[in-house]
């Protein structure tokens, strides 16, 4: 039985043209080409393919797109991994594997596609109407939802971050997420095939009006927003000094190097302090030394708090009950330390190792790596009466996460990060897009503090406020609005994507039967 078996439409028809033009729109979306219409019709070869070719050959092709699309957007997991290994195997390895992850959900998409869309646009009722229109999107959304919970998640280049800078289109986010950003640039996609093969019918004429309202929505709301201040009165914000060390990730940990380490930390602390801010943000393990509960920081620690006259929030690796976390430890003014957010979600290979005994014979880097434990719960940090959060690096990949922070009171978002592994190559950057709809989502404003960069502001409509420079040692402060109201996505989260996971699943299932049905008519 071939579930998926499509006849070749026309001799003619050049597979790699197609593959080269998808792989090099997907390429485009993203960091640092950034070229946000490219995501409106990256899919739409792949999706024209599938109504020529079977849909085992449709997914090998869009595997193979993938691998080149996601291999240049991913490109900076090589020189990561070959400056810290000295093995560019190793390297290509990681490389591929890391990009052929996505690549595998493309695949399933383009193939599930072919399979369920002529079912549904042959069909002339209202209902079927509806559903042609939202079951190729739902699929995607659906995929990506799962991409971004399987194996501890990985959202790195999901479709919806690709709009970081074009803010109309960013408007369903408070609603339905950056998954809701999926759907809308799915669906163009979807219209693009549909007028790129001649379609008609309602189906096509309803997507496409669908779509020219919800563009026309975002513009709107764009537009006025453009006209909304920055910032509101001083009674509704906080005050943070933030400072970007630039620490070089081979001194980082060499106690040869603490001392100059501490230096250049306390010079800049001073220097954000000098504005008397609420507080001092420092990234992601700015600390040398381990911190721990219920005992007090290193002396030069306690002296440099006692100096800036502020709580300072610092990222510090922190031994709680016999564990070690990956932590935002406040630190008061007297040098106590009086509360910690430790990280939810750790990174693979990165905080932890997967499968250790298997790996370590065969590559040795990990045999050098501690395993971090992963927390539970996302604490909200009082300093005084406001409410803040300080989301630790990987967590602002996760919209749930983030949002859950929103959710138990806090009023703004801080996220520190080190960023250093990775070079200068565009990842730093695709990391700090990633606030624009974690912002939005939540309308919170955000303040990013990464040890080389990219730190920043972003506001809670998304735009970017404060950018600095990559490998620069720098500090800057700056008062922000605190937000108190919870907009629909914080309330319940990634409703939208389920739903969308239940149609589709609907979708396929259905579309699966009816073709086993008529295979069986037929054999009789």
């Amino acid at each position: 039985m071939k579930l998926f078996q499509k006849p070749m439409s026309s001799a003619s028809l050049r597979v790699p043209l197609l593959i080269a033009t998808s792989s090099a729109a997907l390429a485009l979306s993203f960091p640092p080409f950034s070229f946000w219409p490219a995501a409106y019709v990256f899919a739409a070869p792949l999706l024209y393919l599938s109504r020529r070719v079977d849909g085992f050959r449709a997914a090998a092709a869009s595997f193979a797109a993938g691998l080149l699309g996601y291999g240049v957007i991913l490109y900076w997991i090589f020189p990561t991994v070959a400056a810290h290994t000295g093995s560019r195997v190793q390297a290509a390895l990681a490389l591929l594997l890391l990009a052929a992850y996505p690549s595998a959900y493309l695949a399933a998409f383009v193939g599930l596609s072919g399979l369920i869309s002529a079912k549904l646009s042959s069909r002339r009722s209202p209902a079927a109407v509806i559903a042609a229109i939202v079951a190729v999107p739902s699929l995607w959304v659906s995929l990506e939802y799962v991409r971004s919970l399987a194996f501890t998640g990985f959202s790195w280049a999901i479709a919806g971050y690709s709009q970081w800078n074009f803010l109309p289109a960013l408007w369903v986010a408070p609603y339905a997420g950056v998954f809701g950003v999926s759907f809308m640039i799915m669906l163009a996609n979807v219209v693009v095939v549909a007028w790129l093969r001649g379609e008609t019918g309602a189906p096509r004429k309803v997507a496409s009006v669908a779509l020219i309202l919800w563009l026309a929505a975002g513009i709107l709301i764009a537009a006025v927003r453009r006209n909304e201040p920055v910032s509101s009165s001083p009674d509704e914000t906080v005050t943070v000094g933030v400072i970007q060390p630039n620490v070089d990730q081979e001194k980082k940990w060499d106690f040869r190097y603490f001392a100059e380490t501490k230096q250049k930390i306390s010079r800049l602390v001073v220097a954000a302090s000098a504005s008397s801010p609420d507080l001092v943000l420092w990234p992601e393990t700015s600390l040398t030394e381990i911190l721990a509960a219920n005992s007090l920081p290193p002396l030069w620690m306690r002296e440099l708090s006692a100096a800036s006259r502020v709580p300072n929030v610092a990222g510090a690796l922190f031994e709680d009950g016999g564990s070690l976390y990956n932590a935002a430890v406040v630190i008061n003014p007297d040098g106590a330390i009086a509360a910690a957010h430790k990280k939810t979600h750790l990174v693979p290979f990165g905080e932890y190792v997967p499968m250790r005994r298997l790996l370590e014979p065969h590559f040795g880097v990990f045999n050098n790596m501690g395993d971090l434990q992963k927390a539970r719960g996302h604490t909200v940090l009082n300093i005084g009466t406001k409410k803040i959060s300080a989301i630790i690096c990987s967590e602002n990949l996760y919209g749930d996460i983030t949002r859950r922070f929103a959710a138990n009171g806090a009023e703004v978002f801080f996220v520190i990060t080190n960023d250093a592994w990775y070079g200068r190559t565009p990842a730093a950057f695709q990391h700090f897009t990633f606030n624009v709809l974690r912002a939005v989502e939540n309308s919170r404003w955000i303040v990013q503090s990464a040890n080389t960069g990219v730190s920043g502001v972003i506001s809670a409509d998304g735009r970017i406020v404060v950018k600095t420079p990559i490998f620069e040692d720098d500090s800057f402060a700056v008062s922000v609005p605190l937000v108190g109201r919870r907009t629909f996505y914080t309330r319940y989260g990634d409703l939208f994507a389920i739903i969308c996971s239940l149609f589709a699943t609907t979708a396929v299932i259905a579309s699966v039967a009816v073709r086993i049905r008529k295979e069986g008519a037929n054999d009789k």
